[in-house]
C-alpha cells in the first residue's frame, strides 16, 4: 500500500475527531467548470447548500493577550458554513467554495494533506469567489483542477487572482508523535516534501501567485498536525475581500 495513503487510513484510528468533516461533507470535487456546475446542482437540489451540519458564530480570540498566539477561530452554532473532507482514493481533490460573503469554507486533516484556497475578484473587487482544495496523496490531478477553476475565474471576470497554501507536514518528528515508527516517518516527510516541490512547481507554471506559504517548513508553531484551515469572503466599503482562516477549532 502507498504509505501516503495507508498513513490516511490510519490516521483517522489515531484522531476520530479527523472524520468530523468526512462524515459531514459533500462530494464536490472539481475536475472541470462543467463538473463544478454538476456537483453544485447536486449540493443544491441535496439542500447541502442551505442547510450544513454546523453553523459559525462571530469569531472570538481565544488566547492571552500578550501571549504571541494566533487568535482560535471558534466554529459554533449560529452561522452556516461549509466544509469538505478529502478523497484517499482519485486523481481529482475534494473541494468546495463560495462567491458569499460571511460564509466560511473549512476543511482539516492538515498533516501530509494540503489546502489551496484558490481565488480571483473583479478589478474593483466588488465581486470575489473564492474555492478551497484539499489534496490527499492520490489525487494526482490537483494541479489540473485548480488550473481549470483559474480557466473558471478568467471566464467569469474574476482577474484579480492568487492562492494561499496550508499543511504538508515535512517534520518527521511530528509524525512520530503520531505513533509512527521512526522509518514510517522518515519516508513520510520525505513524500510529503517531494509532492510539495512538484505542487508549487505546478502553480508557477501556471502563473497561479501564492499569496501565503504555510506548507512544509513554513507552517507556523501554532497550526498543529491536525489543524483546520479555510477562508471566508467579507464585504467592506462595497469590496470583497479575502479571509484566511487558519487556526480553526470546531466546537
Amino acid at each position: 500500500m502507498h504509505i501516503g495513503h495507508r498513513f490516511n487510513h490510519d490516521i483517522q484510528k489515531l484522531f476520530p475527531s479527523f472524520g468530523w468533516l468526512q462524515r459531514h461533507s459533500f462530494d464536490t470535487s472539481f475536475q472541470s467548470a462543467a463538473h463544478l456546475q454538476q456537483a453544485t446542482e447536486r449540493r443544491v437540489s441535496a439542500g447541502a447548500d442551505t442547510a450544513t451540519q454546523g453553523t459559525a458564530s462571530e469569531y472570538a480570540p481565544s488566547y492571552s493577550a500578550g501571549s504571541g498566539l494566533q487568535p482560535l477561530v471558534e466554529l459554533q452554532r449560529d452561522k452556516k458554513f461549509k466544509q469538505v473532507s478529502f478523497r484517499p482514493q482519485g486523481n481529482y481533490p475534494a473541494s468546495t467554495g463560495t462567491s458569499k460573503t460571511n460564509y466560511p469554507c473549512l476543511t482539516n486533516g492538515m498533516v501530509p494533506c494540503v489546502a489551496v484556497m484558490m481565488t480571483g475578484a473583479t478589478p474593483d473587487e466588488s465581486r470575489r469567489n473564492a474555492r478551497l482544495f484539499h489534496i490527499a496523496s492520490a489525487n494526482t490531478k490537483a494541479a489540473e483542477s485548480i488550473v481549470d477553476y483559474k480557466k473558471y475565474l478568467l471566464a467569469d471576470g474574476l482577474t484579480n487572482q492568487f492562492a494561499v497554501l496550508a499543511g504538508g507536514e515535512t517534520d518527521e518528528r511530528k509524525y512520530r508523535d503520531l505513533g509512527m515508527d521512526h522509518r514510517t516517518a522518515s519516508a513520510m516527510a520525505a513524500q510529503t516534501r517531494a509532492e510539495l516541490a512538484d505542487r508549487k512547481e505546478k502553480l508557477s507554471s501556471a502563473n497561479i501567485r501564492v499569496a501565503k506559504d504555510d506548507t512544509g517548513e513554513n507552517r507556523p508553531s501554532y497550526m498543529t498536525g491536525m489543524a483546520n484551515v479555510g477562508f471566508e469572503l467579507k464585504q467592506t466599503d462595497g469590496k470583497v475581500k479575502f479571509s484566511y482562516l487558519k487556526n480553526v477549532k470546531l466546537t
